[in-house]
């Protein structure tokens, strides 16, 4: 069986998700999708959340707002696997953050977390290989056709994550800070 070892916000060593199965169970309660979710078993759902958490990391690693924490404590020696905690003001002034030490996990990461894990439950995973890439620019089988423009993009796109996520990321997609020296 898998081990799923869950950020909390207090910067929990080996950290491998933000969401407990119990809490994204809770999620799926009221969700369309809530069979699938359900039929999939335990350790297919372990599975399924800790990959949508490295999907996260590894997609969004550099856009997301802030600093973690960890980088932010260096000083006080605070080791974190994810990228969240972190310290984040956002637009409104506010803090995610301290708390008597406890850091936030916004809602907006967990139910991507959940949504993510679902995909990969659903389709097996949430980075298929992509053979055409953005060189194939007509394919034609029998009376059916498909054509790519070149600049189609080769990854896997969830534009739904762009929507839940925008609060907690800088820029878009397509965009990056820029900083005047």
């Amino acid at each position: 069986m898998p081990v799923l070892i869950v950020e909390d916000g207090t910067i929990v060593a080996d950290a491998n998700s933000y969401v407990s199965v119990d809490d994204a169970t809770a999620y799926f309660d009221t969700h369309p999708d809530q069979a699938t979710w359900d039929d999939a078993g335990e350790d297919r759902q372990i599975w399924a959340l800790i990959r949508a958490t490295r999907y996260l990391e590894a997609r969004y690693s550099g856009r997301w707002r802030g600093a973690p924490v960890g980088f932010v404590g260096s000083m006080t020696g605070l080791v974190q696997n994810l990228s969240w905690p972190r310290v984040v003001y956002s637009p409104q002034g506010y803090l995610y953050g301290s708390v008597a030490g406890q850091y936030e996990i916004p809602s907006q990461l967990i139910e991507a977390e959940c949504e993510l894990a679902l995909r990969d439950i659903r389709e097996g995973s949430l980075s298929p290989d992509k053979k055409r890439g953005a060189y194939v620019t007509s394919e034609s089988v029998g009376p059916l056709s498909v054509s790519y423009r070149q600049d189609a993009p080769s990854k896997t796109q969830f534009p739904e994550l762009e929507v839940i996520l925008s609060p907690l990321l800088e820029g878009n997609l397509y965009q990056m800070q820029v900083v005047r020296g």
